[in-house]
């Protein structure tokens, strides 16, 4: 009983003491929080001269021309003031660039340097910037003193859109025709030694499973560097259609034979049976495969048999099937 009484009292104690430290913990946290923040206000009240990274936004190309190499991005101003408005002008740097009109600008051409080489003076497409500064803020120096700038003539070109569409085989349809764009082609502008070599503009990858006749589906364009398009997305069209087995009588054919040789395969006709979609099933012929056995495989084994090969089909069929798969053979010699 006496034990007992003992580890209650040690527990209420204990209890006791947790409070009474986590209340004076909590209350210098409390105090050395507000001594931090006193801190903070009296130093952001200070004077002091820092760097500040400023972007730049190039607008108004020349007539006929496009920026083209390193383009400097950015400027440096040397500048003073309070802490906390040095503060404020660190965080909104980034999101409010000076932004800079090349048909507006002065533009020099370096001495020695061919059309395509310009320079801008810093200080000259800064000053509406620096005006718009708070009349407390002191500016001492802009880094660096001269933007250099390189030029390439502009060009204007349109191209197709290639769809970059991954089409699921599913069990109810097959293609009817390859996927296609809307609009078909898109009109790029830049540089003439890069525009000149883009024969099209892919879509970004996209993998067709819906089990639909028709799917529609708007894709962004592949962006290229230094290279504007007229739209950044097309409207991609996937047509499907319900497809029919088709059973036909295709000859073989021979490869590679030499003039003095002729062969006869045993059979010279297969059976060729494959999937082609309703619309298409008039059109497709035994003219449109080519099945054939390659001399050269002869020369290469001893076997009396020939294995078929399938050199091409036409694009709208699937799943083909074709038997036999092998055949024998006699070769004669023309004298």
């Amino acid at each position: 009983m006496l034990s007992l009484f003992k580890s209650k009292r040690l527990k209420e104690y204990y209890q006791n003491f947790r409070f009474r430290w986590s209340r004076k913990a909590g209350i210098f946290l409390f105090f050395i929080f507000l001594s931090s923040i006193f801190w903070l206000l009296k130093s952001l009240d200070k004077n002091y001269n820092i760097l500040i990274q400023y972007p730049i936004s190039y607008q108004d190309n020349p007539n006929g021309k496009v920026l083209v190499g390193n383009v400097p991005n950015s400027v440096y101003i040397n500048v003073s003031a309070r802490g906390y408005m040095l503060l404020k002008m660190e965080l909104l740097a980034s999101s409010n660039p000076i932004k800079v009109s090349l048909k507006r600008t002065n533009l020099q051409q370096k001495a020695g340097a061919d059309s395509s080489h310009y320079y801008l003076i810093t200080k000259q497409v800064t000053d509406n910037f620096i005006s718009t500064l708070d009349v407390d803020v002191q500016v001492h120096d802009i880094l660096p003193d001269s933007l250099f700038l390189n030029f390439a003539k502009k060009i204007i070109k349109k191209v197709a859109i290639r769809p970059n569409v991954q089409v699921k085989s599913l069990k109810q349809f097959v293609l009817k025709k390859a996927p296609y764009a809307i609009p078909d082609s898109v009109l790029i502008s830049g540089p003439e030694s890069v525009v000149q070599n883009i024969a099209f503009i892919s879509t970004v990858a996209y993998e067709a499973t819906k089990n639909e006749a028709i799917e529609q589906v708007t894709l962004q364009l592949e962006q290229l560097a230094n290279v504007s398009l007229s739209s950044s997305e097309a409207v991609i069209s996937i047509e499907r259609e319900k497809f029919t087995e088709k059973t036909l009588q295709v000859p073989i054919r021979v490869l590679n034979l030499p003039d003095s040789i002729e062969i006869k395969t045993f059979p010279s006709i297969i059976q060729l049976s494959c999937l082609v979609g309703l619309s298409q099933y008039q059109r497709i012929r035994p003219t449109d495969f080519l099945i054939a056995v390659d001399y050269n495989d002869i020369m290469k084994s001893s076997s009396k048999r020939l294995v078929l090969k399938i050199i091409s089909t036409p694009k709208s069929v699937q799943m083909i099937d074709y038997k036999p798969h092998s055949v024998e053979y006699i070769l004669e010699k023309w004298h």
